[in-house]
């Protein structure tokens, strides 16, 4: 299934708040409560359709870990939001 429209959403934020058991829990329909810390980067993509028109998003979840800051930069230079 192609898609019509995309978009990227990255998640950034401080260590250990749930940012990737945020995601897994909308992605995959699943939690871990013995979710380790992430490390570096990783993503996710669903697709969602509505009265015929589809969506593409890709799902960045970052580290929150201190050394892992400019990661997110580094990965999407053009990001905007807070």
């Amino acid at each position: 299934m192609d898609s019509d429209f995309a978009m990227s959403i990255a998640i950034c934020g401080d260590r250990s708040v749930g940012k990737t058991s945020l995601l897994s829990r909308n992605v995959e329909n699943k939690f871990d409560p013995k979710q380790g810390p992430s490390v570096g980067i990783d993503s996710s993509s669903i697709k969602l359709e509505r009265d015929g028109t589809v969506l593409a998003i890709k799902f960045i979840d970052t580290a929150g870990r201190e050394k892992f800051r400019p990661v997110p930069a580094a990965y999407l230079p053009s990001a905007v939001g807070e």
